[in-house]
Order: C-alpha cells, then sequence, then structure tokens
C-alpha cells in the first residue's frame, strides 16, 4: 500500500493534510507528477517547456544518463540511506521523488546532477544505518581487550546499544553511534584494553581481531577477515 504523502496516493484521490501537504505547488514536479492544474503549477510548466524548447533549438540535449542515476542510487542505499535521506539530501521534499526517478525512462541533466552530486557522508547523525562495520570493529576491538562497557565510556553512549549491535540483535544502528565507534577503532584498534574477561571471550569465539581486517572490509557486506583465516590455518 502506499503511504501518504506519496504523489500516487495523492493521484489516487487523497486530499488528506499530508498527501496535501507534500503536493510541491509551483514546480514543474507538481504539474507533471502530482498532476496539479492550478495558475502557479501551470505557469512553472509552462517555463520548463520554454526551456526546454531552447535547448531542443540549441541542439543541446536535456537527458542524463538514467543508468548511471541508478547505479549511484542503489550504491547510496547499500551505503545505509533510505530515500527519504537521499530525497532530502538532493534537496527533494519527499522520497516520491526518488520513486519518480527509479519508475521513468528518462531523466533530466538537472536530475542527474542533483543525484550524482549526493554522498553518504550527507547521512543525517540520526539515520539508522546498517551496523555491520559497527559489529566487526566491535569485536575486533574485543579481541584487544575493549569491552562494550569501556567503549560507550569513551564514546559517551550507552553500552546497551553497543551489547546489541555486538550481538546482531540490532542489524541497524544510528549514523552517530557507528560514527563514533569507527574513530574510536581508529585510534584504539592497536591498543590493549582494560577488559582481560572481554579478550578471552573473544578469543573462544574466534573473533577476528584488528589485523585480520582491511579497512576497506569492514562496512563491506562481503568483506571477510582474510587475514585472520590465513593465521588459523
Amino acid at each position: 500500500m502506499t503511504p501518504h504523502g506519496h504523489y500516487r496516493t495523492f493521484l489516487a484521490g487523497c486530499r488528506c493534510d499530508i498527501c496535501a501537504g507534500r503536493l510541491p505547488h509551483g514546480t514543474g514536479t507538481g504539474y507533471s507528477m502530482w498532476r496539479c492544474r492550478c495558475d502557479v503549477c501551470r505557469e512553472a510548466n509552462r517555463r520548463r517547456q520554454g526551456q526546454y524548447e531552447l535547448r531542443r533549438h540549441r541542439g543541446i540535449s536535456p537527458w542524463g544518463d538514467r543508468d548511471k542515476v541508478l547505479a549511484h542510487i542503489r550504491q547510496l542505499v547499500a551505503d545505509g540511506l533510505t530515500y527519504n535521506a537521499i530525497a532530502k539530501a538532493g534537496g527533494y521534499r519527499s522520497h516520491s521523488h526518488i520513486d519518480h526517478i527509479l519508475s521513468v525512462k528518462q531523466i533530466t541533466k538537472a536530475t542527474e546532477r542533483r543525484i550524482l552530486a549526493i554522498r553518504p557522508t550527507q547521512v543525517p547523525p540520526g539515520m539508522l544505518i546498517p551496523a555491520i562495520g559497527c559489529r566487526r570493529r566491535l569485536k575486533a576491538l574485543a579481541r584487544m581487550g575493549w569491552s562494550c562497557d569501556a567503549i560507550a565510556d569513551h564514546v559517551h553512549c550507552d553500552p546497551r546499544t553497543l551489547r546489541s549491535i555486538l550481538g546482531g540483535d540490532q542489524q541497524k544502528a544510528r549514523k552517530s553511534v557507528v560514527d563514533k565507534v569507527a574513530q574510536f577503532y581508529d585510534t584504539h584498534s592497536m591498543t590493549m584494553g582494560p577488559s582481560i574477561q572481554a579478550r578471552v571471550q573473544a578469543e573462544r569465539k574466534q573473533w577476528p581481531p584488528p589485523l585480520a581486517w582491511d579497512d576497506h572490509d569492514l562496512d563491506d557486506p562481503k568483506g571477510q577477515a582474510r587475514a585472520f583465516a590465513r593465521i588459523k590455518r
């Protein structure tokens, strides 16, 4: 079921406050996607059509590389961005614009520029992102004697959150927490921690130590601790 605030819900006849509030009046999108025929949307669409005709007369193609844009969106999603986060980073009002980009056969160069300019670092600190890299860092730090409680004291977060991530109960975590753990890992992964118990338990569970990980593999779902595998053979 399409949620409220989506242009398809609006086209289906819903005029609730959420749907009506998301309608981008005064834009070509409001005219073409939401099919609004108010005066400001008509004028915005007239200007857009005029610009299109001018570029066509000059032999300038208005169309961008759709495949490149779709590949970039897929990579952003793999990096943890939701459609709402991508839309916000691109200056759009809602995820319905991203849905539209995915559904059309052609996109404009302006859309291409806006989407390709989005980077994973634009994720809001409170956004939930995949916790796999954070979990791997916590396990590697445990091999060095760093317990979740000790790490939490340094990064100023709830140790219960770190334990939930470490145990696999929490598959996503706030970006702010993931970033703090990554920064702690960068500065302490080669330093022995204070907890012998954490180190013994990590060794018993055969969690890979920091030296087993290449940095680029930590956040890659397909990444493996190859160095650790060689050590164990």
